[in-house]
């Protein structure tokens, strides 16, 4: 196996940061992805428009909440370069 030396110790540090570092951008790149996903947003006014429709939220609160996520809508196209 061989002895501990200061280089080996150094390269072992630099190989878990250089890992870690790694890891973090992709977490934050993919939270990224999910939070600018239209998709996700689109699911929400459907699920929305079913609650207003079933009765189960007020024509007050849909208006709140259409007007929310149609905001939201606006900063993803913004995000992605999209008019």
């Amino acid at each position: 196996m061989g002895t501990v030396t200061p280089l080996r110790t150094l390269a072992l540090t630099l190989a878990l940061v250089g890992g870690t570092r790694w890891a973090v951008k992709r977490v934050a790149e993919i939270a990224e992805w999910e939070h600018y996903d239209a998709r996700r947003v689109a699911r929400r006014l459907a699920e929305l428009e079913q609650k207003v429709s079933a009765g189960r939220i007020g024509q007050e609160e849909h208006k709140r909440r259409e007007a929310e996520l149609l905001g939201r809508l606006e900063e993803i196209r913004r995000f992605w370069g999209r008019p």
